[in-house]
């Protein structure tokens, strides 16, 4: 195909994809950029709002620009927006998984119970056809996560539910 060819009409509507498509990894960025340069404060102010746009691609980049903002910090703004996130069945996968590794970061090591059941719910909620996403791995990452550091306390609880079962 020849651009020559084309009307010009046709040229101007090829040039807007490419600029919309563009402006979406931008904003992606900007999200991240804004995350990794503002105090906590200004992060949620600012990126709070993006996690409710109906753009995939911009709630991806607020959720993870917030969770980079808040690590470590068991911010529990963010446990109940996210978790109402997961809660979702209308949520895009990409979004509900992108949410629960934020969570994991926000409230890494905390072994969170009330987190990593909404995770487990929100596997269990979606359809096999979904769960064969190779994005779905991220998952179980971010329950680790939750449990990072505290295997042992990991451990002495799997080890009393095998008992209890038994």
């Amino acid at each position: 195909m020849q651009y020559d060819d084309l009307p010009i009409d046709a040229l101007m509507e090829l040039v807007q994809q490419i600029v919309a498509f563009h402006m979406k990894f931008e904003d992606l960025a900007s999200s991240l950029r804004i995350a990794l340069l503002l105090d906590n404060i200004q992060a949620l102010a600012l990126l709070g709002d993006f996690i409710e746009k109906d753009d995939t691609i911009i709630r991806i980049g607020a959720i993870l620009g917030l969770g980079i903002a808040y690590a470590g910090t068991n911010k529990d703004e963010l446990r109940v927006r996210l978790t109402a996130i997961l809660g979702d069945s209308k949520s895009p996968l990409e979004v509900l998984v992108f949410s629960a590794i934020t969570l994991g970061l926000v409230h890494v090591g905390s072994c969170n119970e009330y987190i990593a059941q909404t995770i487990i719910l929100a596997i269990m909620e979606r359809s096999e056809s979904e769960l064969s996403e190779p994005l779905t791995r991220l998952l179980p990452v971010a329950l680790g996560l939750l449990y990072l550091g505290k295997q042992v306390i990991l451990w002495n609880d799997i080890n009393f539910c095998a008992n209890f079962s038994s």
